[in-house]
Formats: structure tokens, sequence, C-alpha cells
């Protein structure tokens, strides 16, 4: 069942999150994505949730940007079940990244914006969209969790690392 919330603006068509899309046939106007994608659906990410139930709120706008290439432009929220490291208790964990990101066909090409700009290497120009967006959502998580609980932080105050 389609929900009114899943669309994808670009050439007048309506379709999912593109699994590929390729750069050099993006249409002049660019594209538009507003999904909700499954947490299960991303699997490494899955992987490392307490729960991985839930959906990730995606809306992203990939842009034909002249002679700077192609960019993309996404924001991705949700709520992350985590695992506290110091209680061992579930937690949600609110996920809210913007990104803005130069897409880039080739290693010479990443070099030559990495001083400027944010590139992402697109390989062969081709973008795997959900590979990108799970990239982003695990380098966005917390390196050591831990959850805010009255009795957790009682626990571990004065606690030295």
């Amino acid at each position: 069942m389609r929900r009114q919330s899943d669309t994808v603006r670009g050439a007048a068509k309506r379709s999912p999150l593109p699994r590929r899309v390729v750069l050099a046939k993006l249409p002049h106007g660019g594209m538009q994505v507003k999904q909700r994608v499954p947490l299960a659906g991303l699997p490494r990410l899955a992987q490392v949730l307490a729960e991985p139930g839930g959906e990730l709120a995606v809306e992203l706008k990939l842009q034909v940007a002249g002679a700077g290439g192609p960019r993309l432009q996404a924001s991705l929220s949700a709520s992350l079940a985590l695992r506290c490291s110091r209680c061992l208790q579930t937690f949600h964990w609110p996920l809210a990244l913007q990104l803005d990101l130069r897409l880039v066909a080739d290693a010479d090409e990443e070099r030559r914006w990495l001083a400027q700009d944010e590139p992402y290497l697109a390989a062969a120009g081709v973008l795997d969209m959900p590979r990108l967006i799970e990239d982003e959502v695990l380098l966005a998580l917390p390196s050591v969790a831990h959850c805010r609980r009255d009795e957790c932080l009682r626990r571990w105050q004065g606690v030295s690392y």
C-alpha cells in the first residue's frame, strides 16, 4: 500500500526510493524523494540496533548543479532503539541528520572537491542510494551509546573512564 508521503518528483513520475541512480541520466530538473524506509531493510544498521523495528524518514533532493556536478541534499530522521553500554537497557535515540554532498564519479574528482566540499564517491557514476543512506546513519550513531535514565545516571556518577 502506497502512502501519500512516499513520493518522488522528477520528470513527472512517482516511484519508491531508487536503488541505483545513474548520475549521467539524472533528469535536468533533478529528483526529489520523500519516503519512509523500514529499518529492517537496512541490514548493517539492523545489526547494531537493539530492536530493528521502525522506519527511517527520508527526504532527499538530487540536483544537477551545472559545472559543479550533481548534489544530494537529504534529511534523515528516526527514533533508533539502541542498547545502553552502561545499564544494557534499550533506549530510543533521536536521529536527525542533514546531508549536503557533492556526488563524484571517480577518485580524481573526489580529490579535487575534498578541500572545499563534502564529496561522495558514486563508483562508476552510479549512486547506490540505500547504501549511501545506511552509511550515513551508521556514521551518525554515537560511538558509545548511553541512556539518560535517572537510575542509570545515578549508578554511574563518579565513575571515571
